[in-house]
């Protein structure tokens, strides 16, 4: 008589086996799709020791760690704008004397050079990336300065991120150089690390560039519109450099940027005052015709306050989106580390604005 027990486990255990290699073939493309630039950048470290072998092997290991390294950068960037560096990348070998990179089919073709070392080519492709990708449909529209120095300031990001053992190659023969050149290009780029560093340039500044270029900027260049790119970026610098007890302007009316900055104060503030302070900053701000809100926090018990004011915002406000809720880690002009957040009210239609503006004539 057979063993029924004895049955049952090898019938299951034979079921189990048939299916380990759709298993493994399901768990293999999850970690492909997963974690894609750490892919790329062991099927790279497995090329490099066979570098030596093949010239074209060596280059497709250059190929892939530069695209992982794009990859991991971009996408970190991508969380707080994704139209800032909208393109792909793709590698171009050619001779120094040919090398500039251009852009084709959505794509920055960066054009390498064998015969430089590998930290030099990841390095000059990052940049030429930038110089190329960085908001490409609007950037003749934008002060052609800021654009030198937010490439400088990106790019400079970009490889802290992804690359630092490129960082110091990228300061000495990059930056520093073009920086040095020139005193106003000097004094933007100060003003760009600080507004980064307060979380005020990718999350506000190019993110009012590229909303507000997709607005106005369909033709030729328009001077009134390239001179506001500068004032907006004086107006933000005044504010991620001021100090504690500061009063500076929180609203800028130009033409074409409309801006309201709402930063939260310290818990003893909202203690006294609580959420409806905040709220009526916040109407206040619609009826000037505001269509771009941000609420700015520093330090984790504000952040918590900045969310809370958020959630009320939401509450009183119904008709508005859902906002963007960028976090981070920021400096203040002192050095002093700090967890913030950066809240994005973007793009309020002007049906909205034009209620509480009537509101406001009728009151």
């Amino acid at each position: 008589m057979p063993d029924f027990d004895n049955t049952m486990k090898w019938y299951f255990f034979s079921k189990v086996v048939d299916k380990v290699p759709w298993l493994i073939i399901f768990f293999l493309l999850f970690i492909i799709f997963k974690y894609p630039t750490q892919i790329q950048l062991f099927v790279s470290a497995i090329q490099r020791l066979f570098a030596s072998c093949s010239v074209k092997i060596s280059k497709k290991s250059i190929e892939n760690e530069i695209n992982a390294r794009v990859l991991n950068a971009s996408k970190k960037v991508y969380k707080e704008l994704d139209e800032v560096l909208p393109y792909s990348i793709k590698i171009q070998w050619v001779k120094e004397s040919n090398r500039q990179a251009f852009l084709d089919d959505k794509r920055v073709i960066v054009c390498m050079d064998h015969n430089r070392t590998r930290n030099q080519n990841i390095v000059y492709a990052l940049n030429d990336y930038v110089e190329h990708g960085l908001m490409p449909v609007i950037k003749k529209h934008v002060d052609k300065d800021i654009m030198k120095s937010s490439k400088l300031v990106l790019v400079k990001k970009l490889i802290t991120i992804s690359y630092k053992r490129g960082l110091n190659y990228f300061l000495e023969n990059i930056f520093y150089e073009e920086v040095e050149a020139d005193e106003n290009i000097k004094h933007i780029v100060n003003e760009l690390i600080r507004l980064d560093d307060s979380g005020m340039f990718v999350q506000i500044l190019l993110r009012e560039y590229i909303d507000k270029g997709k607005k106005y900027c369909t033709g030729v260049v328009n001077p009134d519109f390239t001179k506001e790119t500068k004032e907006i970026l004086n107006f933000l610098y005044e504010i991620a450099n001021r100090d504690k007890r500061d009063m500076s302007q929180l609203d800028f009316l130009g033409k074409y940027f409309k801006v309201g900055i709402i930063l939260v104060a310290d818990d003893i503030v909202y203690d006294l005052y609580g959420l409806n302070a905040y709220t009526r900053r916040f109407r206040e701000k619609l009826r000037l015709g505001i269509d771009n809100i941000y609420i700015c926090s520093r330090g984790n018990i504000k952040v918590n306050i900045a969310l809370r004011i958020s959630d009320k915002i939401k509450k009183d406000f119904p008709d508005l989106d859902e906002p963007k809720v960028f976090h981070y880690d920021g400096r203040d002009k002192y050095c002093k580390e700090f967890k913030g957040v950066c809240i994005a009210y973007n793009n309020i239609n002007d049906t909205i604005l034009t209620k509480y503006k009537s509101q406001s004539l009728a009151g």
